[in-house]
């Protein structure tokens, strides 16, 4: 994942410098879900990493390129980066700085809620009173921001940050991320007698919007799908210290939050086997136990 995190870096700083989508050599590719194609979606692929046309954004003549990897969306991304960050400062008590600056130059909302999740893992569990510092250069940072940029700009950002905005305004996050459309679908469903078996992943194919959050996950696999997603998760983090416990499913709590359909796919499961088990294989050496 650095090789990824490393060459999104790069082409961040080419386009800060002033490139474009055409200076680089590269082959585009037309979005392939419904919703994409509505909104005239190009996909510019630069060697291993891609660049949505949705995600460059022209900010006080600078353009600032959300990092994507491999992955369609800066999103996605983000909460690899943030599961991979979080293994290695368990493990290691520090982690890769080409990882951190690609996870925060995908300017993903899931990203920094990560990165302040490990940070108060390590002001409560490690004792490590530097990364109150680095908290308060994060709220700093927000605020100054808050308090010195134009108007303008500041609802640019907000649109960055919540990536989508769709004509429903509700006031809800949630719904806020959504169509109205898809909305009216759900609610028709879990009046429906599918709510229990769901209606599959193919019945939510983009053409009436999408539901990221945790209603997708239940309209596609139904309550029972989502009561087996709950007992695979306890049994993931069986016989886990509870530190361990409380930052991994705050992480999963997220993604349902943010990118349930990331659940639909089982690298997401062995991401969160990964981080229980390196941590328990790691500690299972009498040099190298976490307290």
């Amino acid at each position: 994942m650095i090789f990824f995190a490393f060459f999104s870096i790069v082409v961040f700083i080419l386009f800060a410098l002033g490139a474009t989508f055409d200076t680089i050599p590269h082959y585009e590719i037309d979005g392939g879900l419904i919703s994409i194609v509505k909104r005239n979606v190009i996909y510019y692929v630069y060697g291993p990493v891609v660049v949505a046309s949705n995600c460059v954004y022209p900010l006080l003549d600078v353009m600032f390129v959300r990092a994507c990897g491999p992955f369609l969306e800066p999103g996605h991304l983000a909460i690899i980066l943030g599961f991979l960050v979080a293994i290695e400062n368990i493990l290691y008590q520090k982690y890769s700085i080409i990882l951190l600056i690609c996870g925060f130059l995908t300017f993903s909302p899931a990203f920094y809620i990560m990165f302040i999740l490990i940070c108060l893992y390590n002001i409560y569990y490690n004792r490590q009173r530097k990364y109150l510092f680095y908290l308060f250069g994060i709220l700093l940072g927000i605020g100054i921001i808050i308090i010195l940029l134009p108007e303008t700009i500041k609802e640019y950002l907000w649109y960055i940050l919540m990536e989508r905005r769709f004509e429903n305004a509700s006031g809800d996050v949630l719904d806020n991320r959504s169509g109205s459309e898809i909305l009216r679908k759900y609610n028709a469903f879990i009046n429906s007698a599918d709510v229990f078996m769901g209606r599959g992943v193919a019945d939510m194919d983009g053409s009436d919007g999408f539901l990221s959050d945790y209603r997708g996950f239940v309209y596609s696999y139904g309550i029972w799908g989502m009561l087996l997603f709950v007992l695979i998760q306890i049994g993931i983090f069986l016989k886990v210290k509870l530190r361990i416990v409380y930052l991994f499913s705050m992480f999963v709590l997220l993604v349902l939050l943010h990118r349930a359909w990331m659940l639909g796919a089982s690298y997401l499961f062995l991401l969160v086997l990964l981080a229980v088990h390196a941590y328990s294989y790691y500690n299972s050496s009498p040099r190298n136990i976490i307290k």
